[in-house]
């Protein structure tokens, strides 16, 4: 009975073909994409990490920190 079932159709496959080879492709030969992602990574990581303190450095205490008050303690 499953037999005269088809999986995909024509037109199935032809809108499957041009989104599945390039997954492929990448997973194959992912060094053009990760070359081109490397300079903005690299941005990111450093203005992401110039934010945070080093590991082992005294914490600032007289950095501005907002104070949160609660409507129950005021």
């Amino acid at each position: 009975m499953t037999s005269k079932l088809r999986d995909l159709t024509r037109l199935e496959w032809a809108a499957l073909l041009p989104l599945a080879v390039p997954v492929f492709a990448i997973e194959v030969y992912p060094n053009p994409i990760l070359t081109r992602m490397h300079a903005s990574v690299e941005k990111v990581l450093a203005r992401s990490l110039s934010d945070q303190p080093q590991a082992g450095a005294p914490l600032d205490k007289t950095a501005d920190v907002p104070v949160v008050h609660s409507p129950a303690t005021d």
